[in-house]
């Protein structure tokens, strides 16, 4: 049943809600939104990120680019929509995306100007809704009721004042309906910056299984990277302080690409690989070539995927690979 109602993750007006009766699922389409789905078992996550997912479908709903792709908000890591074009995300992804520093918000802002500015001078515009979401606002309070324009607008200031200090933006239209912004040098040349640094990056994060019998393949995907000059990262040989799934997608955000092992149909794995595609980032998958047809998902058999033999002849055709790939 279709019903036209306020958009649950940023309050825009007269969007599109279909129910799925018999599978008890919900899909939304909102212009600034985008495409999402979410079932029962996922009502918990959306109360405990309300503040959080109207900014992260804002900040990736543009990099799926085909038109039959959605975002499926989880209840947890292993609740991961069948269909074809679904994206899984998950509470720990949304809120990681999220709640990071100011100083990394700031990163986050500039870039998404820079991929939308089809030149130097361009003037890229936003609605309303938009524009809270380019600035991580927040929009609900603790009882999840909206909040007033006056504390919208304090958030908006307290970041708007600091990107204009350092001369980094300059507005040409602020109304109730469009804002528009455009980079200035200064904004530029931090974005240089910032790529920069991400492309100095030697770390290489590895998903895979952790289970005893992968021990080999382990150190044969290792020494590959090491071969061409990477460090390699696997989190239970990564010593942190806090919970791991934060310390995961930070490692997948550092990272200059991610290997994605898939034998033993690794669901870890799969989500981690589509995080790092998430961030923009090179995914290199390998698989076992006598059970890819099982550990492969339909959706990923199209990538052009390392398909090995035995642990020789995986770390010669990876160390190919990037070589290859990444330089």
């Amino acid at each position: 049943m279709v019903e036209y109602v306020e958009c649950p993750f940023c309050g825009k007006k007269n969007i599109t809600k279909t129910v799925d009766y018999d599978r008890d699922t919900v899909f939304i389409e909102c212009e600034d939104c985008g495409r999402v789905k979410y079932g029962l078992s996922a009502l918990e996550t959306i109360k405990k990120c309300k503040n959080e997912i109207a900014t992260y479908l804002f900040y990736h709903k543009n990099k799926y680019k085909d038109y039959r792709s959605f975002f499926y908000i989880a209840s947890s890591k292993d609740d991961v929509d069948d269909y074809e074009w679904a994206h899984t995300i998950t509470k720990d992804e949304i809120l990681s995306f999220c709640n990071c520093t100011f100083s990394e918000k700031i990163v986050q802002i500039l870039l998404y100007l820079s991929k939308k500015s089809e030149h130097f001078s361009s003037v890229v515009k936003f609605n309303s809704n938009e524009y809270k979401s380019l600035l991580f606002l927040k929009r609900y309070n603790n009882n999840g009721d909206l909040l007033g324009r006056g504390q919208i607008r304090d958030q908006e200031q307290f970041f708007e004042e600091y990107l204009t200090k350092y001369n980094y933006i300059q507005f040409f239209e602020y109304t109730d309906k469009c804002i528009s912004i455009r980079l200035l040098v200064e904004g530029w040349k931090r974005v240089d910056e910032i790529q920069k640094s991400a492309s100095d990056s030697k770390n290489v994060f590895v998903a895979m299984s952790f289970a005893n019998e992968m021990d080999s393949v382990r150190e044969a995907i290792k020494e590959a990277i090491i071969e061409c000059g990477f460090n390699p990262r696997i989190m239970d040989e990564i010593e942190y302080n806090h919970l791991i799934v934060p310390e995961m997608l930070y490692e997948i955000r550092q990272a200059k690409f991610v290997i994605a092992e898939l034998t033993g149909h690794n669901n870890g794995a799969y989500y981690e690989a589509g995080y790092a595609l998430g961030q923009g980032k090179e995914v290199i998958q390998l698989c076992k070539e006598e059970t890819f047809g099982t550990d492969g998902h339909f959706d990923v058999q199209q990538i052009n995927t390392i398909c090995w033999k035995d642990e020789e002849d995986l770390k010669l055709r990876l160390v190919n690979r990037i070589k290859a790939t990444i330089g």
